[in-house]
């Protein structure tokens, strides 16, 4: 029996997971070769915040236009891809968090959203904002990575 390879991302903004800086590194490299600049992005706080958003903001504070930005953000997301290792697309990467943010980080790229109310977040606001899949916990591990692996 062969599965499908998926990236699962855990709370990307580093609650429950730490990949020790090498997605700020990262992304710092990828703002560097599009933009010449990574901003003051090692005092960034990088929690909760959208990839698009961080961009924006580190950009706009290191004194480029929105536009100037917005015009190589694709650029800028294909080169920190580059530098996170293999490719994936988008329906193969799986967005678990506990909080609405984690939700919109998903939807951004077009991920699978996976909303999990372990957090302070209710079941009932995480519904509202319409994940793929939603959770109360992941105490049955079975039933959690059949519904996981099969998305």
């Amino acid at each position: 029996m062969s599965f499908p390879v998926r990236l699962v991302l855990f709370d990307v903004d580093g609650t429950i997971l730490s990949a020790r800086g090498a997605g700020r590194r990262a992304f710092g490299a990828a703002l560097m070769e599009v933009y010449g600049t990574a901003g003051d992005i090692e005092r960034y706080d990088l929690r909760g915040a959208t990839d698009q958003r961080i961009v924006f903001e580190l950009m706009e504070g290191a004194g480029l236009s929105r536009d100037g930005v917005r015009e190589r953000l694709d650029d800028c997301f294909a080169a920190y891809a580059r530098g996170l290792g293999r490719g994936f697309r988008p329906e193969e990467i799986l967005v678990i968090g506990d909080t609405p943010r984690d939700i919109e980080c998903a939807r951004h790229f077009g991920a699978v959203a996976v909303a999990v109310a372990t957090g302070q977040y209710s079941r009932a606001e995480l519904e509202a904002e319409g994940p793929d899949l939603l959770f109360e916990d992941f105490s049955d591990v079975d039933a959690a990575l059949a519904k996981l692996l099969s998305r």
